[in-house]
């Protein structure tokens, strides 16, 4: 998984972050 990847999954899943 690339970071930019990561940040968007995080985003998706944390969207309140």
């Amino acid at each position: 998984m690339t970071v930019e990847n990561n940040l968007l999954i995080f985003t998706t899943v944390s969207p309140v972050f």
